[in-house]
């Protein structure tokens, strides 16, 4: 199974709209605390090109803070039922329960299945109630040279929307780049337009390889939420 086109995505809010509104935008845009105009251009195509709206992130996270029933992977991917209780009939086995996806690939080398919500690579939910607020839980390989994640290790990852604005110093990140991923402990750079990487393991064979970020060449950033060993 491909992995659904953005479009698809706001088709899918229209679909919500008319199942906890009965089709008023505006109510259901109040229901999750969004501007009604804001909401009302993701139900809709540019008139000039054609293309619905890119829905981010914390759209999708408004949504399903507000509505618990709403299944996940069905309002990222269109995998399974949309709702994940029995008052969907149609529920099947990922949707009539709660969690966030685990996949069972590393972050570094296969972050682009992850970041496209495969269904085939999810192997099951994890419903741990502090952290069901991640985007997704995967493995971390140990590339990522931090000495509290080692190889096999699973993570909870949560994208980070506005980057500079929504970041956290001193917290674990995956950095996405258009060269590279890369697993570090962050902290201010030396402007506001940079970074800094440091690597928490402060042996010799390390301590050369804190380096500095321009903000510029950060795709996407995810903090690390919670790390869980396996034995």
């Amino acid at each position: 199974m491909c992995p659904s086109s953005s479009s698809d995505t706001n088709k899918r809010l229209v679909t919500l709209v008319k199942h906890f509104a009965k089709g008023n935008a505006a109510a259901f845009a109040r229901s999750i605390g969004v501007a009604q105009q804001r909401f009302d251009r993701l139900l809709k195509p540019n008139k000039n090109s054609g293309k619905y709206p890119l829905v981010k992130p914390e759209m999708t996270d408004a949504i399903l803070a507000k509505y618990s029933s709403v299944q996940k992977i069905w309002l990222l991917s269109g995998s399974g039922s949309m709702l994940n209780t029995l008052e969907d009939p149609s529920s099947d086995f990922l949707a009539i329960r709660s969690g966030i996806p685990y996949f069972a690939l590393d972050f570094i080398r296969e972050y682009d299945l992850i970041q496209k919500m495969h269904p085939e690579s999810i192997q099951f939910l994890i419903d741990f109630k502090m952290f069901n607020h991640a985007d997704f839980w995967c493995n971390l390989s140990g590339r990522a040279m931090e000495p509290d994640i080692v190889q096999g290790d699973i993570v909870a990852m949560k994208e980070v929307v506005g980057k500079e604005e929504g970041f956290l110093y001193g917290e674990i990140y995956g950095i996405v780049t258009n060269n590279y991923l890369i697993v570090r402990r962050v902290a201010k750079g030396s402007s506001r337009q940079h970074l800094k990487l440091i690597p928490s393991n402060k042996s010799a064979e390390y301590a050369e390889q804190e380096q500095e970020m321009p903000w510029s060449a950060v795709e996407r950033i995810y903090q690390v939420l919670c790390v869980v060993k396996k034995l």
